[in-house]
């Protein structure tokens, strides 16, 4: 398996803690929203004329500010500022075009709570750099970085490709971009990447037969999701069966999710259009986030979403059964 080939090359041991999701998925029960949290705090966002939220946006709650992304289609793009407590709009941070200090696309990177910086790629995909007042402070050169090969020899690299997602931190310094294997021979997994050049680069060792598609479930297109917990960065590979921590030396295995017969074989993506998964009986896992306490997941089947978590505890796992509206979730008690 992926995680196997990943650890022989650091010379890690494998310690991984088996969930069993195909058992717990198979025994939905209905599960209290007080077993969570205690209240529910709403913030309603200001309306202006220069905060208009569409229907397709992202939400990143912060300790101080609640962040959105969007696309709309008069503007291209938007980031706007919002203070948590209040919900009170402060600005636009920066501006979509193709001009110096503009930016092009969003990388995705998670705000930056120690530099107090957002992320963005301008028109030759390099990171653009941002104050909490909106001006562009720096840029990050991701077209020819250089870095120190497996031979010891300094190599340089274009990581300026669409097929590179920047979508996180590993520390105030290092950027952590995922590469797409859209080829289905794609040889790199993930690169670590600073202003000074490539800290590291993980390779792949999954294939499969390029076909002229590749899944999309939820906008996820069979790719990957990263998220920050307890100052690790976590990352879980869709068709893939194991999340993992990102270390600068290794990728470390955490957690193996055995979906039994109902996991998509790696090598199959390439086969599986949309409609042709509907039909089959496979669960593909479309997010995942963590506490202290839980590994929450919400997975696809025949269309639907189900919501589940995993203790961390005893790495029990369960999954919501539908509601009176053929939905899977916390039933409310609050």
């Amino acid at each position: 398996c992926l995680c196997q080939a990943l650890l022989a090359q650091d010379g890690n041991e494998l310690k991984l803690k088996n969930i069993n999701l195909a058992l717990a998925f198979s025994k939905q029960h209905e599960v209290p929203l007080s077993k969570f949290i205690e209240n529910i705090n709403f913030i309603p966002l200001e309306t202006t004329t220069s905060s208009l939220i569409g229907e397709s946006a992202d939400f990143e709650v912060t300790k101080d500010y609640i962040i959105v992304r969007q696309n709309r289609t008069d503007l291209k793009g938007q980031m706007l500022l919002f203070d948590k407590n209040t919900g009170k709009y402060i600005r636009e941070i920066g501006k979509y075009g193709k001009g110096p200090g503009e930016y092009f696309s969003y990388c995705y990177v998670p705000f930056n709570p120690i530099e107090k910086t957002l992320y963005t790629l301008n028109r030759s995909r390099n990171i653009l750099v941002f104050d909490l007042s909106g001006k562009t402070i720096s840029e990050i050169n991701t077209r020819t970085p250089s870095f120190i090969n497996s031979k010891g020899k300094n190599e340089k690299a274009d990581l300026s490709a669409n097929n590179i997602s920047w979508v996180s931190m590993l520390d105030s310094d290092i950027f952590v971009g995922y590469v797409r294997n859209n080829s289905g021979k794609e040889d790199k997994k993930i690169v670590l990447l600073s202003k000074q050049g490539i800290i590291k680069i993980f390779p792949n060792h999954m294939t499969w037969n390029k076909q002229g598609y590749v899944l999309g479930i939820g906008g996820h297109s069979g790719i990957s999701q990263f998220y920050r917990w307890n100052n690790k960065i976590s990352y879980y590979e869709n068709f893939c069966d194991t999340l993992f921590y990102v270390t600068k030396e290794s990728l470390i295995p955490l957690y193996y999710f055995d979906l039994g017969s109902k996991k998509i074989p790696y090598s199959k993506q390439g086969e599986l259009t949309m409609s042709k998964f509907l039909q089959l009986d496979f669960i593909l896992i479309s997010q995942i986030f963590e506490n202290s306490n839980y590994i929450f997941l919400k997975v696809v089947q025949k269309n639907k979403d189900y919501l589940g978590f995993v203790d961390k505890n005893n790495s029990n796992a369960t999954f919501c059964k539908p509601n009176s509206t053929s939905i899977s979730t916390f039933k409310d008690d609050i």
